[in-house]
């Protein structure tokens, strides 16, 4: 779990050190273990533990893990009126810096519910943006419709 401003709790080293590009290029870091408590074990072993053993499956008969830690957490997420400490993915305006997520307008935890053709009329309404979106450019870490 991280403190205000995605700062490791006081007394707590961070997950991860090292430098940052803002060009793109990945910067190799070393990982510090996290120290879980049992609280926080139960928590992500109740979407890990139980998709590892009994997934999604998709139409083509592929595993799909992510996809049903993705569901469990959302689920509990709804379940605790969008304050669970454990989201599943959000998705980022890349442009900002730091990045910031698209989070609702009413719930200031929840991700925005985002819909096909978004980018047409919710991305030009900042004018920081560019405009138009062009899909593959970076601008959110996904490539949505």
């Amino acid at each position: 779990m991280t403190g205000p401003n995605n700062t490791p709790p006081v007394g707590q080293a961070p997950l991860a050190v090292g430098g940052m590009s803002m060009e793109g290029a990945t910067t190799v870091v070393p990982i510090n273990k996290p120290k879980l408590d049992f609280s926080d074990k139960k928590v992500l072993c109740s979407a890990v533990c139980k998709c590892k053993s009994m997934p999604a499956i998709g139409a083509d008969g592929r595993s799909l893990k992510q996809k049903c830690v993705s569901a469990r957490l959302k689920a509990l997420d709804v379940i605790l009126d969008h304050r669970s400490l454990y989201k599943a993915e959000f998705t980022y305006d890349m442009t900002k810096r730091p990045p910031e997520p698209f989070l609702d307008k009413v719930v200031d935890t929840k991700s925005r519910a985002l819909w096909p053709g978004w980018t047409k009329t919710l991305w030009p309404k900042d004018s920081s943006h560019p405009v138009p979106y062009k899909p593959g450019r970076g601008y959110t870490p996904i490539h949505p419709s």
